[in-house]
C-alpha cells in the first residue's frame, strides 16, 4: 500500500505540473511550439516586440528625448525635454554596485515633466528626474563625470547657477564652466571662460582636466588676449546692389547683413542670371576692419565662386589672406575664391590695417546661373562702441554685438567737413541719456577712453560737460567722471575715463557706459551734448588661449589647484569640439581650426602641437574615439588636406597610432558624423546626419552610393565591417553606457532629437520567433543621399528560400519589386521579369504566382507565373483595364483544383470579359470566368475561402453588384451565385471592407475589417448570422492591413466567436486606447494587447501589411505541448506506474494460480503444468508507440504560408510519415499509431521548408461510435453512376460517394484498412469521422474491381477530374 500511495503522490505532482504550465498569463503570448517562425512584411525601418508602456513607435519631434537601451536590446523612452529643448550631453556617475546617477545637460527647462534648468539628474533605480538646485542660467554643451572624486564638470554657455546657495558669490562664476560636488555648485578658481565650452576631458595619470571650446580668456582675466573678433555694425550702413535679381524675394541686398536662416527667399540676395555684379556698403563712420566673413548661397544651385574687395573711397583693391586647405595661408586681391559650402562663414583677413568708409564686393564668377550671398560680416580688433553707427541695429547678428540705446531726443548728425557721424541731442538735456554697451570678450583690467570731436564745426559756445559712469561688473559701478565737451582743436580729443576690472559680456551680465548731462556744471542756453565713441583697451595681455585650457584640481600630491594655457596657440576664431587622451603625455585635439601646418586635428604632448601626416583633415572634426591602436575620427570632411581626391575618407576616418597611416572606414558615410562611442569591446557606435553607408567600390569611383541607414550604425572593428542592431532615427547628441552585473551587454543611454528607436533595424522584412524579432537581410540603397522607397507587401518561404514582393530597388537597380533570397544573397528572377509594385505572392506546385500594380505606360506585367525550379517565366497571363491601371490585390488557390483565383482591379483577362475577379486554370493555362461577375464592378481588395470544405469565397472591397453597393460578397461554388454579406440593422458593416480572413477553427465564420464613412477603421467577426464588433479599442486614425489567427500559450476567457486557445493578430498602423501607435495587436476575445511596434525614418509610424506563418496540425486539433523535460518526466512516471501495475497483477495472478495449482498438483502430471509464455500486452505496445511519437516531435518540419492563406497550411507537418512507416514495419508501433501520427497537407497551397511528406492532424483511431468497417471484398460488384462531374460526385450501388486522389501511399496493416499508392483514386462514402474515412478503390488500379476499407482522411485530396471517374463497374 505504501508503494501505491507513493505512486499516487507522484501522479498528483504531475497533475500539479500540468496546472502550472497552463496558467494563463495576464498578457497573452503566442505559442511557438507549433509555429517555427512568423514573417512580417511591411513599410518600416525599425521593429520591436512590445513589452513595456515606455516603448513608443515615435517620439515627440519638437523635443529632445532621453532613452535607454537595456541589455536585451529593448529601447524605452525615459523622458523628453521641454518643447524645442535640446539635450547635448550625458555622463554617468556610479554610486554603488549597479546604482548610478545619470547627469543630463542641454538647453531645456523641464525633462520628464520635472522643472529643471538646463541640467538634471536621473536615477535609473527609482526612475526619477531631479534638479540640481535651480540649475544653470544658460545651455550646457559638455559634461564630464569624475568617477574617482564624484565630481561633475559642466561646460556650456551659461553665466552662473540660478539662486545659488551655500554662500556662493555669483561673481565667482564669470561663465561657461562650473563644478557639481556634494550636491552643491562650486566655482572653479579661474572663474570660467569668456566663451562656450564644448568638450571636457580628463587625463587621470597626470590629474589634468582639459577644457575645449571657443574662448580666448579665463574669467579672472589672468589668461587670454583680445582676438580680432569684434563685430562691426554694418546694418545701419547705406547698402546697394549692382545687377540684383529682378525677383523681389531675392533682390534686396540689405537682408544679408542679418544672415537669417534658412538660405532662401527674404534672407538671401541674388544677382541676375549670368552677369557680374556687386554688393556695396557705405558706413556712417570710418572703421578699421581686420576680417570679413562671407556666407555663400546655395539657392537653386547658385552662388559666388570668385570675388574681389574694393575700398569705396578710392576704389582701390584690398588684399586679403585666407587659409587654403592645400596651400595653407594664401593671399588674394584681384580674385579671391569662395567655396560653394554655405554652412559657415568663410573668413578672410585684411593684410593691411586700413581705415575705410565703405566696401564693395565685386562678384566675378559664380556657380549655376548666377552669384549671390547669404551673409556678410565685418570684424575689427579694437573694442569700440560708436554712438551713431551702433544705435539701434535692425537685427542682432551676434547676441553680444555692440549696442547703443538712448533716452530723450537724439539724432545722428554728420560733422561738417568730416566723414564722421555722431549722436547729438535735439531736446531737453535733463532727460537725455546715452547707454553704450560694448562686447567685452574677456574679463580683466581695461583702460576706458572717450573720443570728443572738435567743436569748431558745431559751435563751441554751445558745448557743456557730461557725467560718465561705468557698470563694470555685477554690483560694481564706477563714476561719475565729468568730461568737458569743449574741444576747440581741429582733431578729436581722447579723454581717459576709467582703469577698472570689467567682467566679460555674458547672457547674465553686460557691461555698460552711461553718459548724461553733468550734474555739477551749468549748461549755457541752447547747449547740446555730442557723443562720438568709447574705447576699451585691456591692460594686461597674457597667454592667448584660443579654445584650449588645462586645470590641475587639488590632489593628495598637490593640494593647491593650478591652471594654465597651452604652449602655443591655435589660429584666431578656432573652435575645439573634442579632446581625446591617449596617454599621460599625449592628447589629440579636434575641431575647426586652420593653422599653417595642421588643420582641424593635431596632437599635443604637453609642450607643443605636433601635426599629423598629410596636414590633417579638410573639414571640422566633431568626435574622437581610441580603439586599441587606432584612432577613429568623425566630422564633416572627405579627405586629408594634402592628399589627392582619389581616396575619400567621407566623414569618418581611421588613423593608426603606431605608423600614423590614414585609412577610410569602409567607404565612409555621406554626411556629418557627430558622435563615435566605443560601448562594447570592438563595437563602435557611429551617429550623425548621414543616411548612406558608402560602399568601398563607390568610394573608389568617387560616387556617393551605398546602403541606407538612419544615421546610426555600428562598426565592428574585429571583422571589420558595418553592422546593424538597434534602429535609432534622428540626431543623436550623446551616448553613454554602464556595465550591469551579470549582463554582457551594458545599459546604454541615448540623447538628442531622436524620432524613434526600435530593438531591430529591418527594412520592411523581419522574422519573429520565440526568441524575438530579427531582420531579413534586406538592404535598400541610396544614391547621392536620395533613398529609394522600400515597401515589402508579401513574403513567403519556398524550399528554404525567402521570396519577397513589394516596391523596392536593391543591388544598384538590378533587383526591383520581386526577389528571392538564397543563402543570404538577394537574387532577381531574371531580367525579363518586369513588374510594378508587387501586391501578392503564392506558390503552388513550385510555380510562383505574382500579382502587382501596373499601368500600360509602364509596360510592366500585372500577373506573372514563374517556375521556381527552372528559374524561368512560365507564362505571363494578360490583364487589362479600361483606364490602363491594373492592380492584382489577391491570389488564392482553390483546394483540390487547378483553379487560381485572381482578384483586384481589371476589366479583361486576356480576351475574356472578366471584371475584377477571374480564374486561371493552371492545367489548361487559360483564363476562365466565374460566369456570374458580369454585373460586378469596383475593386476587390482581399478575398478568402471559407467553410469546412472551403467551397465558398468571400471578397471584400469597394464594390457594386447589379448596381447596388456591396462592401462584402460571398460566392458559392456549388450554387454559382453571389450573396451580399454587408449584414443588416445594427450589425451592418459601416463601410467598404478591406481585409477578410477565414476563421479556420470555427466553421462558416470569418473576420473582416474596413473603413466607416468617417474614415475610422472597424473590425468585425461574422458569427454565422450577424457581425459582432470586436474593434472597440481601435481608435480613429488606425489602418488595418491584415488579420491572422495564431495559437495562444494558454486559454483565455471563453467566447463563442474565438477559440479558447487562439488569438487574433491585427496588423497595420494602429492606434490603441490607451497605448497609442502600434503596428500589431493581439485580441483574445475581450481585450486588445499591443504586440509589435515599428517605425519608419523621419519619425513616421511603421506599417505591417501581412503576417506569413505556418500552423502545425496538432494546434488545429487543440493539442497543447508541454516542455520536453515535463513530457519526459510525466511519461516516465506513467510508464513506471504501468510497469508496477503489470508487475503487481502478475504477482497476484501467480499467487492465486499457484494456490490453485497446489490443489490440482496430485492429479496433474509435471508436463501439463508448463504454460505458454505471456504475449506483449496492448498496453506496452501503446507505451512503445508513445515513446516513438515523443522522439518524432524533436524532428519537426514546418511550412510557411500567408496569413491570408492560413487555412492552406492548416494541415501542416511535424512528423515524417516515411519514418513512421518504417517504425511500424519494425514493430515499434502499429498502424493505429501511424494513423495517430501521420497525415498530410494541401501541397497546392503552401511552400514547404523541406520536401518531406507532411504528417497527420489526427489522434488515435477511434471508431467506437461508428459501425466497424466491413472486411474488404476483392471481387464485389458495384454499379457506379456519375452524378456531378464538376464536384467529383458519383453513386456506388446507390450510395453517394466523392472522388479523391491519394497524396501519399498508405500501407494497410490491420484488418479493415484500405491500402493504396500515391495518385490512386479513392471513392469516399463516409467522412463522419474527422480522422478515418471509409472508401473504395480499384483492386489493381486499372480494372473496375474494387475493395473497401478505412484510411487516414488527410492522405487524400479532392479529385475533380472526371477522366478519373469510371463510367460503370461490374
Amino acid at each position: 500500500m505504501k508503494i501505491y500511495s507513493s505512486l499516487l503522490t507522484l501522479l498528483i505532482s504531475c497533475i500539479g505540473i500540468l496546472q502550472v504550465v497552463y496558467v494563463t498569463a495576464e498578457r497573452p503570448k503566442i505559442n511557438f511550439n507549433g509555429l517555427s517562425q512568423i514573417l512580417i512584411p511591411g513599410q518600416y525601418n525599425g521593429i520591436s516586440e512590445y513589452s513595456s508602456a515606455s516603448q513608443k513607435e515615435i517620439f515627440d519631434s519638437a523635443s529632445d528625448s532621453f532613452i535607454t537601451q537595456f541589455p536585451n536590446g529593448t529601447f524605452q523612452l525615459v523622458g523628453t525635454s521641454s518643447s524645442n529643448g535640446t539635450i547635448n550631453a550625458i555622463c554617468i556617475l556610479p554610486r554603488s554596485n549597479d546604482e548610478m546617477d545619470v547627469y543630463i545637460g542641454g538647453n531645456f527647462n523641464s525633462i520628464g515633466g520635472i522643472t529643471v534648468n538646463n541640467i538634471a539628474r536621473y536615477d535609473p533605480s527609482a526612475k526619477t528626474f531631479s534638479p540640481l538646485i535651480e540649475g544653470l542660467d544658460g545651455p550646457v554643451y559638455s559634461l564630464y563625470c569624475d568617477t574617482i572624486n564624484s565630481i561633475v564638470y559642466v561646460g556650456g554657455m551659461f553665466s552662473a547657477p540660478i539662486k545659488t546657495t551655500n554662500n556662493i558669490d555669483p561673481a565667482d562664476f564669470v561663465g561657461n564652466v562650473a563644478i557639481w560636488r556634494d550636491n552643491a555648485w562650486v566655482a572653479l578658481p579661474f572663474k570660467g571662460f569668456n566663451g562656450p565650452v564644448y568638450t571636457i576631458a580628463y587625463n587621470e595619470p597626470n590629474n589634468t582636466i582639459y577644457f575645449g571650446g571657443q574662448f580666448d580668456a579665463t574669467g579672472d582675466g589672468t589668461f587670454g588676449d583680445i582676438s580680432n573678433i569684434q563685430p562691426i555694425n554694418i546694418q545701419n550702413s547705406t547698402i546697394t546692389g549692382g545687377n540684383s535679381a529682378v525677383r523681389e524675394e531675392f533682390g534686396d541686398p540689405t537682408v544679408i547683413t542679418c544672415s537669417a536662416e534658412p538660405d532662401g527667399p527674404g534672407t538671401t540676395w541674388l544677382m541676375r542670371d549670368n552677369i557680374p555684379g556687386f554688393w556695396r556698403a557705405e558706413f556712417s563712420v570710418k572703421v578699421t576692419p581686420s576680417m570679413i566673413g562671407i556666407k555663400n548661397t546655395n539657392v537653386e544651385g547658385r552662388g559666388t565662386k570668385a570675388f574681389r574687395l574694393i575700398a569705396t573711397a578710392d576704389m582701390s583693391v584690398i588684399t586679403l589672406s585666407y587659409m587654403d586647405p592645400i596651400a595653407g595661408l594664401t593671399q588674394c586681391s584681384d580674385s579671391c575664391p569662395l567655396s560653394s559650402d554655405n554652412v559657415e562663414f568663410q573668413m578672410f583677413s585684411f593684410v593691411s590695417q586700413l581705415e575705410i568708409i565703405g566696401i564693395q564686393v565685386d562678384i566675378l564668377e559664380w556657380y549655376g546661373l548666377g552669384g549671390g550671398f547669404h551673409g556678410i560680416q565685418l570684424f575689427q580688433s579694437d573694442i569700440v562702441v560708436r554712438a551713431a553707427n551702433d544705435n539701434n541695429p535692425s537685427c542682432a547678428v551676434n547676441q553680444f554685438q555692440p549696442k547703443v540705446t538712448v533716452e530723450g531726443a537724439w539724432a545722428s548728425t554728420l560733422i561738417s567737413g568730416t566723414w564722421k557721424s555722431v549722436l547729438q541731442t535735439t531736446g531737453e538735456l535733463s532727460t537725455a541719456k546715452v547707454i553704450l554697451q560694448p562686447y567685452i570678450p574677456q574679463a580683466g583690467y581695461y583702460n576706458v577712453t572717450m573720443s570728443t570731436p572738435s567743436c569748431i564745426p558745431i559751435d563751441c559756445s554751445k558745448t557743456t560737460s557730461v557725467d560718465v559712469i561705468i557698470n563694470a561688473a555685477p554690483g560694481q559701478t564706477f563714476g561719475p567722471i565729468t568730461i568737458s565737451q569743449n574741444n576747440p582743436t581741429l582733431n578729436d580729443r581722447i579723454d581717459g575715463l576709467f582703469n577698472v576690472f570689467i567682467s566679460a559680456t555674458t547672457t547674465f551680465f553686460k557691461p555698460t557706459v552711461e553718459i548724461t548731462i553733468s550734474a555739477t556744471v551749468t549748461a549755457p542756453v541752447g547747449a547740446f551734448i555730442t557723443v562720438d565713441s568709447v574705447k576699451f583697451e585691456k591692460v594686461y595681455r597674457g597667454t592667448p588661449l584660443r579654445g584650449l585650457f588645462q586645470y590641475w584640481p587639488p590632489s593628495n600630491l598637490n593640494p593647491q589647484p593650478a591652471w594654465n594655457g597651452f604652449n602655443g596657440i591655435l589660429a584666431p576664431l578656432s573652435i575645439v569640439h573634442t579632446i581625446k587622451v591617449l596617454s599621460q603625455s599625449l592628447i589629440v585635439i579636434g575641431g575647426k581650426f586652420n593653422n599653417v601646418t595642421f588643420f582641424n586635428i593635431v596632437k599635443y604632448d604637453g609642450t607643443s602641437f605636433i601635426p599629423f601626416p598629410k596636414g590633417g583633415l579638410n573639414g571640422r572634426v566633431n568626435t574622437l574615439e581610441k580603439v586599441d591602436d587606432d584612432l577613429f575620427i568623425g566630422g564633416l570632411f572627405n579627405n586629408n588636406v594634402l592628399e589627392s581626391a582619389t581616396r575619400r575618407l567621407n566623414n569618418i576616418a581611421k588613423l593608426s597610432l603606431t605608423d600614423e597611416q590614414w585609412s577610410p572606414v569602409s567607404g565612409g558615410v555621406n554626411d556629418e558624423v557627430n558622435k563615435i562611442s566605443l560601448l562594447n569591446n570592438q563595437q563602435i557606435h557611429v551617429a550623425g546626419k548621414f543616411n548612406t553607408i558608402i560602399t568601398p567600390q563607390a568610394n573608389a569611383e568617387g560616387k556617393i552610393f551605398g546602403n541606407v541607414t538612419s544615421g546610426y550604425v555600428i562598426w565592428d572593428n574585429g571583422f571589420p565591417k558595418w553592422t546593424t542592431s538597434g534602429f535609432v532615427d534622428g540626431k543623436i547628441s550623446d551616448i553613454a553606457s554602464h556595465s550591469v552585473s551579470g549582463e554582457q551587454t551594458p545599459l546604454t543611454f541615448y540623447a538628442g532629437r531622436i524620432l524613434s528607436a526600435q530593438s531591430t533595424t529591418a527594412f520592411g522584412g523581419s522574422l519573429l520567433t520565440s526568441s524575438g524579432v530579427s531582420a531579413l537581410p534586406l538592404y535598400p540603397q541610396a544614391s547621392n543621399g536620395n533613398i529609394f522607397e522600400t515597401i515589402i507587401n508579401a513574403v513567403l518561404i519556398w524550399k528554404d528560400n525567402v521570396i519577397i514582393g513589394g516596391k523596392f530597388t536593391f543591388d544598384d537597380n538590378n533587383i526591383t519589386n520581386v526577389a528571392i533570397l538564397r543563402d543570404g544573397l538577394m537574387n532577381n528572377l531574371g531580367n525579363d521579369v518586369i513588374l510594378g509594385e508587387v501586391k501578392n505572392l503564392l506558390v503552388v506546385d513550385d510555380l510562383l504566382y505574382i500579382g502587382s500594380a501596373s499601368t500600360a505606360e509602364e509596360n510592366k506585367n500585372s500577373f506573372l507565373i514563374y517556375n521556381l525550379n527552372d528559374r524561368i517565366v512560365n507564362v505571363s497571363p494578360q490583364l487589362t483595364a479600361n483606364d490602363n491601371n491594373v492592380r492584382v490585390n489577391a491570389i488564392k488557390n482553390r483546394a483540390g483544383t487547378s483553379d487560381i483565383l485572381v482578384g483586384g482591379k481589371f476589366d479583361k483577362a486576356g480576351s475574356l470579359e472578366c471584371k475584377n475577379i477571374c480564374i486561371w486554370d493552371s492545367n489548361l493555362k487559360q483564363w476562365k470566368s466565374l460566369g456570374v461577375n458580369d454585373n460586378l464592378s469596383g475593386e476587390i481588395y482581399a478575398m478568402d475561402l471559407i467553410g469546412k470544405k472551403r467551397d465558398r469565397l468571400v471578397v471584400s472591397g469597394n464594390l457594386t453588384l447589379n448596381g447596388n453597393l456591396a462592401y462584402l460578397l460571398k460566392y458559392d461554388f456549388g450554387k454559382s451565385n453571389w450573396e451580399d454579406m454587408r449584414g443588416v440593422g445594427d450589425g451592418k458593416l459601416p463601410g467598404p471592407a478591406v481585409v477578410v480572413f477565414n476563421d479556420f477553427m470555427i466553421d462558416d465564420q470569418f473576420f473582416v475589417s474596413g473603413y466607416a464613412e468617417d474614415s475610422s477603421a472597424y473590425l468585425r467577426k461574422w458569427t454565422g448570422n450577424n457581425f459582432r464588433n470586436i474593434g472597440e479599442k481601435i481608435l480613429p486614425g488606425s489602418k488595418i492591413e491584415a488579420l491572422s489567427l495564431l495559437p495562444s500559450n494558454g486559454e483565455h476567457d471563453s467566447v463563442d466567436y474565438l477559440g479558447d486557445d487562439w488569438l487574433l493578430l491585427v496588423s497595420g498602423s494602429l492606434k490603441l486606447d490607451p497605448i497609442g501607435d502600434v503596428s500589431a495587436a493581439l485580441y483574445d476575445g475581450k481585450n486588445m494587447y499591443p504586440y509589435i511596434i515599428s517605425s519608419q525614418m523621419n519619425g513616421v509610424p511603421g506599417r505591417i501589411f501581412a503576417i506569413f506563418t505556418n500552423i502545425g496540425s496538432d494546434l488545429l486539433l487543440g493539442k497543447k505541448h508541454l516542455p520536453i523535460p515535463v513530457v519526459i518526466a510525466i511519461s516516465t512516471v506513467i510508464a513506471l506506474s504501468f510497469v508496477f501495475l503489470i508487475f503487481a497483477s502478475g504477482m497476484s495472478y501467480r499467487y492465486f494460480k499457484r494456490k490453485r495449482q497446489a490443489k490440482e498438483l496430485a492429479s496433474i502430471g509435471p508436463r501439463e503444468s508448463i504454460k505458454t509464455p505471456f504475449r506483449n500486452s496492448e498496453l506496452m505496445a501503446t507505451i512503445n508507440a508513445a515513446a516513438a511519437l515523443i522522439g518524432q516531435q524533436n524532428n519537426s518540419r514546418y511550412s510557411m504560408t500567408s496569413s491570408n492563406n492560413l487555412r492552406n497550411s492548416a494541415f501542416g507537418s511535424n512528423v515524417d510519415v516515411k519514418s513512421l512507416d518504417e517504425a511500424a514495419a519494425s514493430g515499434l508501433i502499429g498502424s493505429g499509431a501511424i494513423g495517430a501520427a501521420a497525415g498530410g497537407q494541401n501541397h497546392n497551397q503552401t511552400s514547404t521548408l523541406q520536401n518531406n511528406t507532411p504528417t497527420s492532424v489526427g489522434g488515435e483511431r477511434n471508431l467506437e461510435s461508428k459501425e466497424p468497417p466491413q472486411s474488404p471484398t476483392k471481387h464485389q460488384s458495384l454499379i457506379v453512376t456519375p452524378a456531378d462531374a464538376s464536384t467529383g460526385q458519383v453513386w456506388l450501388n446507390g450510395e453517394q460517394a466523392y472522388a479523391y486522389r491519394a497524396r501519399y501511399p498508405f500501407i494497410a496493416r490491420e484488418e479493415g484498412e484500405l491500402g493504396f499508392n500515391a495518385g490512386d483514386t479513392i471513392f469516399v462514402t463516409d467522412t463522419s469521422d474527422e480522422v478515418w474515412w471509409l472508401g473504395w478503390k480499384r483492386l489493381d488500379g486499372t480494372t473496375d474491381e474494387f475493395i473497401r476499407g478505412v484510411f487516414p482522411s488527410n492522405y487524400v485530396v479532392d479529385q475533380l477530374n472526371s477522366e478519373e471517374m469510371p463510367s460503370s463497374v461490374s
